[in-house]
């Protein structure tokens, strides 16, 4: 029997209103919050479309797989409807019974949400205010609770229901389980928001003894509930961020593991504990945990637990999304260990994911299914389709092709506008596969809920398995063909991909994933014989035969790299030969299968696919080609097997160092294809650490004389050159900067070259040029514009124009020319020019030759110094070296004032400041300083700037702590060499203070110092004063000093130092 949908009928609904004015069956409970019961006025037509004028046209009714809630009503015992239904169907007389089971209860607000525990005994429901636990027999409300006040603003939330139920409580085993059910219950709360204190938690549910109708077991029951507010404990590093949605499971005897979802889109993990009533924290990002960083969970889809494994296994099932990667996956993530156990990613291009639940697979102990629903996304000028129901099953722990597949598709009534999923209770008596959901229309129309029951059909479910799991084809095949084949349904809204066909790819992908290298020949004929039998299928016309020959090309596109179910295989089991013979034989099959569809929608796909396998194919033989005559082997790991064109093949030789295969397949047939674009974006792959000298021939003959002057191509070459010779000099590698200079000087030599070509092809008539390349239809036009556009190095202008801006250098662009895809390494490159490059270069090498340290600059940051960087550190570096040797002081210092010459730097401004710094960095040793700058200004060819290094000392010696050394000499000579009056002036003045400080450190110490200063326009009474103080009372004593302070100062001030002396 095939599968199919069964709807779910609902009774008469009875109104508020007419339940005020009398009740029939008066001895039903009833709530004294507004509850109401059953009526004997029944609204007719199901009560349906009359209940639904007079509900908000917005609501969504809520349901759970025992009761549903419509309007202000719930409606319960859904299975005693659904055997009524089919009892009356069958008229065998036995609806009786059913119609009295069944219940329904009305309360005096809209029921928000609605629930139930895993054995159905209690029906959780919520309005807007308050919640509600009803007996699962007969609806009789139990307990009601407010869970927020009746004037808040509640219109953004609705209040959350999840019920946390032992998986051992279920219908099939009617013991009572040792682990009581839990409510938790989310509150909302005013504005929309979210508070982290807003939760509450109903313990130690019983439903057996709350749905008993003995009095005193339903007493015990009650009193045993425990009712507590759930506060999370939060990482100290975050903040509770408001959370959405709360999913529990228990995880030991006393343990619950909730999963708490937040507006971010991230997941908390918490342990609650039942006895001690404790909040754990474990983690507060779960996708972080499990490896998936970027990802985020997706609201509207909810989370649920899967309890359906028969080991025992508990699995969180979600759906999260990757915005970046524009990625959306439904995965399974055990509770207990948080890893993922199955994954599957979903395309959902043009639609979007509307529902998400866990069913039952026929073999629950390997395999997990999920049941969702998508929709379409409307656009301007195509309305969105309905949406489509999908049942996926997945083998757990396991990841490749087919592992996970669809095995049902179910499509929606078009006026259908959303579909909400519900699934039945782990352990429930149901057939796998199964479940229940509700279809949303638009306006009044009210909900309509079915059923899916997959009767035999269900079986596609074990081929899947068969195939995934067992690689057993044969018994697969049987139960598509014998078991399978009555199984099929007249209309469109079910179907099945699980076909004969599916067998066949099957077995091709496993000839591939266990290629045989000891009998190759015998896998080759196996793999042909599959592919005919989806070629003959194809052929026919067969939807099903061509989806799947198209997957087994895919799957063929990408192996032995990636094409395999296992990953198994061993890197030497496939040869390039191999791999070139199963190409050989899909492109044979493509294109029987490419003329017979001509007519067909998918003709345009086959052939893009097939242009692909050949590009591929051909790049495989180009391979086997050049490695033939390398004498060289190819392993499966090897990058080589991804080829997928020529343009790729040579990329991963260059990237792989190969450039005589490079070049070899450059010169083959192989290489007719290749143009000037994917030649030049294949060197931009040369690797870094290669040596120059093994792919400058390669670059410079053969690719850059395939370029023109003004190809954006040749701009990023040049590029690359710079950086690796920036490279070269950082990291030392080959020669070094040696290196670095031979790659510019190529690279601009046969730019250079290109440029004198392509001059010399301008001055050339057309006629000339046609006849040189008898293959090249050109005519005066073309010529003439191709000239136009190909201009001369000078009018290029090579060493392109630089501008700074918020200090950083760059070089002006060629207007619109941007990197290509495959330059992404690329993107963070300053196009300089190489001849700037070659020129810095140049001058760092001969810097170094002069003595400068490569500590001190590297060519990467040559230009950000600068050239008068450099002359100052050189004269840093023979101060050093003529300190060691003095007799080559003359020698070292010619050749810095030669390379300064040449760089066009100011030898001797570059002498002062860097006097300047020295003096700014030694100003704690002086003495050093002074013999440094000593022989700094004995080094100068300027006067005036030997006057400025002078009186710089003069100046420093002055307020030195140490006593400095004799200046006289130096002072002297600068004095005469002084050419004007101003600086004469400074020198003599601080000479003259030099000596004073001279005669005050030796006679009275150098704490006279401290009254001593340049700046002060009358120092002979401080120095007076502290002279007197310190020199015994004798009239010899004072005699000496006196002599002493005549020498120093002139007489008007010894004047007035005498006097202050004798007042003294």
């Amino acid at each position: 029997m095939a599968a199919f949908l069964r709807r779910i009928p609902l009774p008469a609904l009875v109104t508020a209103a007419e339940d005020a004015t009398g009740s029939k069956d008066g001895d039903r409970p009833s709530s004294g919050n507004g509850c109401l019961n059953s009526s004997d006025e029944l609204i007719q037509n199901d009560g349906l479309a009359a209940l639904a004028t007079d509900l908000d046209e917005t609501s969504d009714n809520s349901f759970c797989y025992h009761a549903i809630a419509i309007g202000d009503t719930v409606v319960g015992n859904l299975s005693s409807l659904i055997a009524r239904s089919d009892a009356e169907g069958s008229n065998d007389g036995d609806g009786a019974d059913a119609r009295s089971s069944e219940w329904q209860t009305s309360f005096d607000a809209p029921v928000l949400t609605v629930t139930s525990n895993t054995s159905g005994t209690i029906i959780a429901s919520a309005t807007a205010t308050h919640v509600s636990l009803l007996k699962g027999h007969d609806g009789s409300i139990i307990a009601t609770r407010q869970i927020t006040r009746s004037g808040d603003d509640l219109t953004a939330t609705s209040p959350g229901l999840v019920f946390v139920s032992s998986s051992s409580s279920s219908n099939n085993n009617p013991q009572q389980s040792a682990m009581k059910d839990v409510l938790v219950v989310v509150c909302p709360v005013q504005g929309g928001e979210w508070d982290k204190n807003n939760v509450i938690v109903i313990s130690n549910i019983d439903g057996e003894a709350l749905n008993s109708s003995d009095a005193q077991r339903f007493r015990e029951g009650a009193t045993n509930m425990s009712i507590d507010a759930l506060c999370f404990d939060t990482n100290a590093e975050r903040d509770f961020i408001a959370a959405t949605l709360i999913e529990g499971v228990f995880i030991n005897d006393d343990a619950i593991r909730f999963f708490v979802a937040h507006k971010s889109g991230i997941i908390s993990v918490y342990d609650y504990n039942i006895a001690s009533k404790q909040c754990t924290f474990v983690t507060d990002d779960l996708f972080n945990q499990i490896g998936m960083g970027t990802w985020k969970y997706e609201e509207q889809l909810g989370m649920s637990i899967d309890t359906n494994n028969s080991r025992g296994g508990l699995f969180l099932v979600l759906a999260a999304s990757n915005k970046s990667a524009e990625a959306t996956s439904i995965g399974w993530i055990n509770v207990l260990d948080l890893s993922i156990a199955a994954n599957y990613p979903i395309s959902t291009a043009g639609e979007k994911l509307l529902s998400l639940k866990p069913l039952r697979s026929n073999h629950p102990d390997e395999c997990v299914v999920v049941a969702f629903s998508t929709k379409g996304t409307s656009t301007r000028m195509k309305r969105a389709e309905s949406p489509k129901l999908f049942i996926l099953q997945s083998l757990l722990g396991k990841v490749g092709s087919g592992c996970s597949q669809i095995l049902f598709t179910v499509q929606t009534d078009p006026n259908v506008r959303a579909v909400e999923i519900c699934s039945p209770p782990a352990m429930y008596a149901s057939e796998a596969y199964s479940f229940r959901f509700a279809s949303k229309f638009d306006g009044a129309t009210p909900n309509v809920y079915k059923e899916f029951i997959p009767s035999e059909q269900g079986k596609v479910g074990t081929v899947h398995y068969l195939l995934s799991a067992k690689n057993d084809f044969d018994d697969a095949q049987h139960i598509i063909t014998e078991e399978l084949a009555t199984c099929s349904s007249d209309d469109d809204v079910i179907s099945t991909p699980i076909h004969k066909s599916l067998v066949w790819l099957w077995r091709c992908r496993h000839i591939l994933s266990t290629w045989n290298k000891d009998n190759r020949a015998s896998s080759c004929d196996e793999f042909q014989q599959s592919l005919r039998q989806l070629t003959f299928g194809a052929a026919t016309g067969d939807d099903q035969f061509t989806e799947n020959m198209i997957a087994a090309a895919e799957f063929m596109l990408h192996w032995p790299e990636k094409g395999s179910n296992s990953g198994n295989i061993e890197p030497s089991s496939v040869s390039l030969h191999d791999i070139q013979s199963t190409l050989s034989i899909l492109c044979s099959e493509m294109k029987k299968v490419i003329d017979v569809l001509r007519s067909s929608p998918k003709h345009s796909y086959l052939e893009e696919l097939n242009r692909k396998i050949n590009s591929r194919l051909r790049a495989i033989q180009g391979l086997e080609y050049v490695t033939t005559l390398d004498g060289s082997q190819v392993h499966l790991n090897d990058a080589y097997l991804a080829v997928d064109s020529i343009d790729g093949l040579l990329s991963i030789l260059v990237s792989q160092a190969a450039f005589r295969s490079a070049e070899r397949l450059q010169k083959s047939e192989y290489g007719t294809s290749l143009t000037p674009d994917s030649i030049s974006s294949a060197a931009l792959r040369i690797p870094l650490r290669s040596d120059s000298t093994k792919f400058l021939p390669w670059l410079c003959d053969s690719v850059i004389p395939s370029l023109h002057i003004g190809h954006p191509k040749l701009d990023y070459i040049r590029a690359w050159a710079c950086k690796a010779a920036d490279f070269y000099d950082e990291e030392g590698i080959f020669n070094g900067i040696e290196s670095s200079i031979s790659l510019l000087k190529a690279v601009s030599n046969a730019t250079t070259k290109l440029s004198v070509a392509m001059n010399s092809m301008s001055a050339l008539p057309a006629q000339v040029v046609v006849a040189g390349d008898k293959n090249m239809h050109v005519t005066d036009e073309s010529i003439s514009a191709s000239i136009h556009h190909r201009p001369s190095v000078l009018k290029v202008g090579i060493i392109r124009g630089r501008k700074i801006k918020q200090g950083r250098t760059f070089s002006a662009q060629r207007g619109g020319a941007q990197p290509p895809s495959c330059l992404d390494d690329l993107e963070n490159i300053e196009y300089d020019c190489v001849e700037q490059k070659l020129n810095e270069a140049t001058r760092l090498k001969r810097a170094r030759e002069l003595g400068m340290s490569k500590d001190c600059l590297t060519l990467s940051s040559y230009e950000s110094k600068g050239d008068h960087y450099v002359v100052k550190e050189l004269v840093k570096s023979d101060l050093i070296r003529t300190s060691l040797d003095p007799s080559t002081s003359a020698m070292v210092v010619d050749g810095v004032k030669q390379f300064s010459k040449d760089v066009h730097v100011d030898f001797d401004h570059a002498m002062l400041q860097f006097s300047i710094e020295l003096g700014n960095s030694r100003k704690d040793d002086i003495p050093h300083y002074l013999h440094d700058a000593k022989r700094l200004a004995q080094w100068c060819d300027s006067p005036s700037v030997m006057c400025l290094i002078v009186l710089s000392m003069l100046q420093k010696a002055l307020v030195s702590i140490q006593r400095p050394p004799d200046l006289s000499q130096i002072a002297h000579s600068a004095i005469e060499a002084a050419t004007d009056d101003c600086t004469k002036s400074e020198l003599k003045e601080a000479a003259r203070l030099l000596s004073i400080d001279y005669l005050v450190r030796k006679y009275c110490g150098n704490g006279a110092q401290e009254y001593f200063r340049v700046v002060r326009a009358n120092i002979t009474i401080p120095v007076s004063c502290f002279a007197y103080s310190q020199i015994p009372s004798t009239l010899t004593s004072f005699r000496v000093f006196s002599l002493i302070l005549r020498m120093a100062f002139d007489s008007s001030n010894m004047c007035v130092g005498m006097s202050t002396l004798t007042l003294c």
